[in-house]
């Protein structure tokens, strides 16, 4: 039993040292039932509450108390290993500093497991704890770290309340090797919590009160009121707004007036379809205008729920945040540290842009380090607002129907097919190139926007005569190449990357900022960021 952890590791190389989401799970439920029983215990260099079921013991603390002991019964064989004695192939690379609590570090990771990811890599599970390791990283390139890290295709990087991992030396390396290998780097962010959902539960009962109240108001003032035709553009336009806004402030209040508006309608609706007989007897009609007003009801709950993201996202990437540079990391091994800073050499400003984005954008992709070097701002461009996806999604499809109404329209079901194709197709874009494309769509829904007044305009003269057919056609002649021209544009920007656009000379940054709804000229984060970057060409 005493050779079987050599054995076995010598036999298994260390890029199959790895852990599946279950083996986290149970992984978790042990140190919980270790704390609960009195076999982990709180330490004078790790004071933790055994009542704490959020952070927990310290990664340090579990590993000599949980980790070891278990390893030893086991023949010394690691905990990954004593899980699948023959490994499993490498997918997730998960980069931590051993100060944050087994609960908290479990918690991050099962949160922001990528999809499609299988077997994680945690070196705390995946190293022999109990044997003698230094041969294997002496050479930091040969390193299980650096093999793992070259097998994996995303790695996932998880902070600590206590200090930035990059303050750590061997954290750092693997920052460099990400970068050099054109990994994608993603900050792993804990769960919205019971605090979150108890917030979004405040909303959406303030917001169908405020609805309710809005109904009675209405009915009362005025019987004639039709909400579907007066108060759908409202609607229409608070949703929007809500999704689009930046400002914490205004986001907060705007959402809230979606939030009523929409559950007004829904509640008018369904006060309309209980005392209509003919609301009954057009059933078909009368379900889709019901299920269009809980949609609608959605979105502003959607988009409450991504401000609390945004929020949880920005303290995340705070943690990794820290004065100085990767430079100043330090080891705990002098040998180590001397090797690890010879393998870097002259590259630090490369691992500091390379984090400075990962903390700006949420992730740290080839193409964001490519658009950040050309100094634009990228922050938030790795994240992706589904609420304000959706509605510019079926903003787009919605304009490309009401397009098809207008003289030569036939030709405007290309559009909506270009719209089905763009949402087919980006599914299966990787993560920086989806976020890309959606605010792409948000900047060309905007563009969309006057093609649409304008052929509201040119609709209802025409009904009402004021518009002769000659001039439909020549006002519908000209929509029709623009409406398809920003769908190319669409099809275009979701295969092009952000980076790519960046680098075109002279009006490349002003581009990829627009498209970004950024600002044009450089902000103080991209004029950092760049010249962190400045160093090196991707």
């Amino acid at each position: 039993m005493a050779c079987l952890g050599v054995q076995l590791h010598a036999k298994v190389p260390p890029e199959r040292w790895c852990v599946t989401r279950a083996d986290l799970i149970d992984f978790r439920e042990q140190c919980l039932a270790a704390v609960q029983e009195g076999r982990v215990l709180p330490t004078e260099r790790d004071p933790f509450d055994p009542a704490d079921e959020v952070f927990g013991p310290s990664i340090h603390t579990i590993t000599d108390q949980l980790i070891k002991p278990t390893s030893a019964a086991h023949g010394d064989v690691s905990w990954a290993l004593m899980q699948h004695a023959e490994g499993l192939p490498c997918d997730l690379f998960v980069t931590h500093g051993w100060q944050e609590g087994v609960f908290e570090f479990c918690d991050k990771v099962l949160s922001s497991w990528p999809p499609g990811a299988r077997h994680a890599y945690c070196c705390m599970l995946a190293n022999p704890q109990n044997l003698d390791v230094s041969s294997l990283i002496s050479s930091p390139e040969a390193s299980p770290f650096a093999r793992a890290l070259r097998s994996a295709s995303v790695v996932l990087v998880v902070p600590n309340r206590r200090s930035s991992i990059y303050t750590r030396l061997w954290c750092v390396y693997e920052a460099f090797l990400a970068c050099r290998w054109d990994k994608a780097l993603y900050i792993a962010h804990r769960p919205l919590g019971s605090h979150g959902w108890a917030a979004l539960r405040r909303f959406a009962a303030l917001s169908c009160l405020g609805g309710a109240v809005l109904v009675a108001l209405v009915s009362w003032l005025d019987d004639d009121f039709d909400v579907d035709l007066d108060a759908v553009p409202l609607n229409a336009a608070a949703s929007l707004l809500a999704v689009h806004l930046r400002s914490p402030g205004w986001a907060r209040v705007v959402n809230g007036l979606a939030g009523v508006i929409s559950s007004w309608l829904f509640l008018a609706s369904v006060m309309r379809v209980a005392s209509s007989r003919r609301a009954w007897d057009e059933l078909p009609g009368t379900v889709a205008s019901l299920l269009a007003h809980a949609v609608w009801l959605c979105v502003p709950m959607a988009s409450e729920r991504r401000r609390f993201e945004d929020c949880r996202d920005a303290l995340e990437g705070a943690l990794l945040s820290h004065s100085g540079s990767t430079r100043d990391a330090i080891c705990s091994n002098g040998r180590d540290e001397e090797n690890i800073r010879a393998a870097i050499g002259a590259d630090w400003a490369i691992v500091d842009g390379s984090v400075s984005v990962l903390v700006a954008a949420g992730m740290s992709t080839t193409s964001l380090r490519q658009a950040a070097a050309a100094g634009v701002d990228v922050r938030g461009a790795g994240r992706v607002s589904t609420p304000a996806l959706c509605l510019n999604w079926v903003l787009w499809l919605w304009s490309s129907c009401f397009f098809a109404q207008l003289p030569f329209g036939s030709w405007l079901w290309f559009d909506a097919g270009c719209a089905v194709a763009w949402a087919a197709a980006w599914l299966r874009r990787p993560d920086d190139q989806k976020a890309f494309a959606a605010s792409a769509l948000a900047f060309l829904t905007l563009c969309r926007a006057p093609c649409v007044l304008l052929a509201c305009t040119i609709l209802g003269g025409y009904r009402r005569r004021y518009v002769g057919l000659a001039a439909t056609e020549r006002l519908a002649a000209f929509l029709l190449p623009c409406a398809m021209s920003l769908s190319l544009l669409q099809l275009l920007f979701l295969v092009v990357p952000l980076g790519l656009i960046a680098r075109i000379p002279c009006v490349g940054p002003a581009v990829a900022s627009t498209l970004l709804l950024r600002p044009c000229f450089r902000s103080t984060v991209a004029q950092n960021i760049a010249v962190e970057l400045a160093e090196r060409s991707y």
